[in-house]
């Protein structure tokens, strides 16, 4: 399907004419998941590129309003709900601009982070390889849809009296560390700062993201939305993926050393869940971590968000973090043994099917390498 400008533009126009004169424009690096879009200085359009993805749209205006006053980072909020139109089959969003660029080690180049790069709001999902089977059958099967109409989201889609709502800014001024002037930033160096999404502290970063972690986890919403479909089993059990990840080890076999990562998805399977459901991110991984001035600022994408285990938010251990944060990070979250053992099972998965469908892929491997050797 092509998202593109024009139909942005034609979307917008048909749905929130009070919008309609504001510039569009792509971000500068596209997700697979969604397609992403700026309006104006301070909102951004967000479409589903697949019906797989289509789920999350309501998810995220249901619930991103309610998370929010409880997190020490902002999150994105929703100004309005758009409908199918221009011949495009699916709802969207539009939400308030965070301003920041995604997390990458000091040694990454071209804004590119050791794993992974997106802009704000444009992460690449890490639920399923794009390409993958699991990628295609979660992109066909997840249809589940929600109803959005509460009193913490827009009704309709439309903002009261042409102003947003839900906490947007208003007078066109941006809040919530917004850059002044009408234009974002993106985390631009200003005298002598950090370089956009450069983290300079890694363990005081990996310390704000276990706390969001926690601060998220506390948020109470009565054990929904419960993880499955729309989370693509995040937060459920890691046994969904054990078909594929035995797959993937078979098929690496010389490749890596298949009998240490079977002995570790084992255990991580064996580490069963039997704790109270929470919230989970779903995604934790750098490109949905927003950095300014060498800090955690925002945290964005919360397609695969839910309620349930906890542990699938560990990732970010194994793959962006070095040995020193690794342990700051758990030891802020204070997890026990078990859910430590099913964080890595869930880094391990993610990592081999990359793997398998990519044998190049030097910076999976290392992953690899340290979750099985760490």
């Amino acid at each position: 399907m092509v998202i593109d400008v024009a139909l942005v533009r034609t979307l917008i126009a048909e749905q929130f004419p009070e919008w309609a004169d504001l510039p569009v424009s792509p971000v500068a690096v596209g997700g697979n998941d969604n397609r992403t879009f700026h309006l104006g200085d301070t909102m951004t359009v967000r479409l589903p590129s697949a019906e797989g993805y289509v789920a999350s749209v309501a998810k995220e205006q249901r619930w991103l309003p309610v998370l929010a006053p409880h997190l020490p980072q902002p999150i994105p909020a929703p100004l309005a709900f758009g409908k199918p139109g221009a011949g495009y089959p699916w709802p969207w969003s539009v939400n308030r601009w965070l301003d920041g660029a995604t997390a990458r080690h000091e040694t990454a180049t071209d804004g590119a982070a050791a794993h992974g790069t997106a802009t704000h709001g444009a992460a690449t999902r890490a639920a399923a390889t794009p390409g993958s089977t699991t990628h295609r059958a979660a992109a066909q099967a997840i249809t589940t849809h929600h109803d959005t109409t509460t009193n913490d989201t827009p009704t309709n889609g439309a903002p009261t009296n042409g102003a947003p709502t839900n906490g947007a800014p208003t007078n066109g001024a941006p809040t919530n560390g917004a850059p002044t002037n009408g234009a974002p930033t993106n985390g631009a160096p200003t005298n002598g700062a950090p370089a956009d999404g450069v983290v300079t502290d890694l363990s005081a970063f990996a310390v704000d993201v276990a706390e969001f972690l926690i601060a998220l986890q506390a948020v109470d919403t009565g054990g929904e939305p419960a993880a499955g479909e729309h989370s693509f089993w995040r937060g459920a059990a890691l046994s969904h993926y054990d078909e594929e990840t035995r797959r993937a080890i078979a098929a690496l076999d010389g490749r890596i050393d298949a009998a240490k990562a079977t002995a570790e998805w084992d255990a991580a399977l064996a580490a069963e869940w039997h704790g109270r459901p929470v919230w989970f991110h779903g995604d934790v991984a750098n490109g949905n971590l927003l950095v300014r001035d060498g800090r955690l600022a925002g945290v964005i994408d919360f397609g695969t968000s839910g309620v349930g285990d906890p542990a699938c938010d560990l990732v970010i251990a194994w793959t962006f973090l070095d040995a020193p944060a690794r342990t700051a990070f758990r030891t802020t979250t204070g997890v026990d043994d078990a859910t430590w053992q099913r964080g890595r099972g869930w880094a391990l998965w993610k990592a081999l099917i990359q793997l398998a469908e990519n044998n190049d892929n030097t910076v999976v491997a290392r992953e690899i390498d340290v979750l099985l050797g760490s």
